[in-house]
């Protein structure tokens, strides 16, 4: 595993540890406007995470194709 994967992969598991956090506090919340923030705040971190993904597979396609030529 390369640094880069390294950080990606730390990157991905705190984004969703943030994520599955924030799913399981917002029925808890009674106020709207607050429960509207962490509705902005998971789907930008949604948005975050699936980024990450996108350039971990990117960086993980480029990495099986050096090792096939």
């Amino acid at each position: 595993m390369t640094n880069t994967t390294h950080f990606l992969t730390a990157g991905l598991i705190h984004d969703t540890e943030c994520l599955l956090a924030i799913l399981r506090t917002i029925n808890d919340v009674k106020d709207p406007e607050s429960q509207g923030f962490l509705v902005d705040a998971a789907e930008n971190i949604g948005s975050n995470l699936l980024s990450k993904l996108q350039c971990n597979e990117a960086i993980e396609d480029a990495a099986s194709e050096d090792g096939l030529a």
